[in-house]
């Protein structure tokens, strides 16, 4: 090698080094090397959290309730229909009994899977809307803490699968809307209206999702009524579908609908009534304190609200 090849190089190494730190401060969808690196560190906390995952949860009640669902098609244990959880958690368990991983470890490395999906679909959105440095510094920090490690890795918890199915809902929306043509639109609406009803069946919050499509819309109205009008028409088969996904599971919720076997031997508003029942009294623990006044929500969300930090 002459001097002059040895000086380029030479030369190369700032500019790689220029172009991957331009990568990080750089906001886009397009594909840079740097993503792939997010990725595989994501991927091999995730790796890790996978086998070092241990059954030492005492909240076996989704376990046996998916067993109920495999053996009986009930949802429910004991002959009690469950009001309170939608069933996407249970059947996801459900399935995975069906194919032969009905298995308390297999439960909780399905929660790293969908844990560490949803940090690669946040990063996948963070990086379209801040620096990639600020989404990857996010994600890491997150999928590496310690209670995060705690959690994914001991709990069985409805958040996991639920954080991935929102996360991506939220990432297909962007794919939704600036679909040019007619058969991307249909096909990326269909995924993203799969996924706002995989998270109500996973979680109640889910609604958040529907609210916050029709709270958009609602503002568009206001600033242009003709764009809000274009909103909605693209819209209105997405929010539907999941007003009649999240009602059907209302009405399977209300004690009339599961055989009137919580109102018959629990009388008092809160559970095991529905979730909106609960929502109704004072204190959900406490239902014997009676039904809640508006004095009362407020004060309740002033209580669970976090604690001003001191001077």
């Amino acid at each position: 090698m002459n001097r002059t090849e040895r000086s380029d190089e030479k030369s190369k190494f700032p500019r790689q080094v220029d172009d991957f730190w331009s990568q990080l401060s750089e906001v886009s969808s397009t594909f840079r090397p740097a993503d792939l690196i997010v990725f595989a560190l994501i991927i091999g906390f995730g790796v890790l959290q996978f086998f070092y995952t241990d059954f030492l949860t005492d909240n076996v009640y989704p376990a046996d309730t998916a067993r109920s669902l495999v053996e009986h098609g009930f949802y429910g244990i004991n002959g009690y229909a469950e009001t309170n959880y939608p069933p996407g958690f249970v059947t996801m368990f459900a399935l995975l009994c069906i194919v032969g991983g009905c298995s308390g470890i297999v439960f909780m490395r399905a929660m790293v899977v969908f844990g560490t999906f949803g940090f690669l679909a946040s990063y996948e959105l963070l990086r379209r809307q801040a620096p990639r440095a600020v989404a990857a510094a996010t994600c890491l920090l997150l999928v590496s803490s310690e209670i995060y490690f705690t959690l994914v890795t001991r709990l069985l918890n409805q958040a996991f699968p639920y954080f991935f199915t929102t996360m991506s809902a939220l990432l297909v929306t962007r794919k939704f809307e600036s679909a040019t043509t007619l058969r991307s639109r249909i096909g990326w609406g269909a995924l993203l209206t799969g996924l706002i009803v995989a998270s109500l069946m996973f979680m109640s919050a889910g609604i958040a999702l529907l609210s916050a499509i029709g709270a958009s819309i609602c503002a568009l109205f206001v600033r242009n009524p003709r764009i809000g009008f274009a909103r909605l028409r693209i819209y209105v088969a997405v929010l539907l579908v999941g007003i009649v996904a999240q009602e059907v599971w209302m009405r399977r919720d209300s004690p009339e609908a599961s055989g009137g076997v919580a109102a018959q031997e629990w009388p008092i508003a809160g559970f095991p009534h529905s979730y909106l029942s609960q929502l109704r009294v004072k204190n959900g623990n406490y239902p014997e304190l009676g039904m809640a006044t508006p004095s009362d929500v407020v004060i309740r969300i002033l209580r669970h609200a976090p604690n001003k930090p001191g001077p």
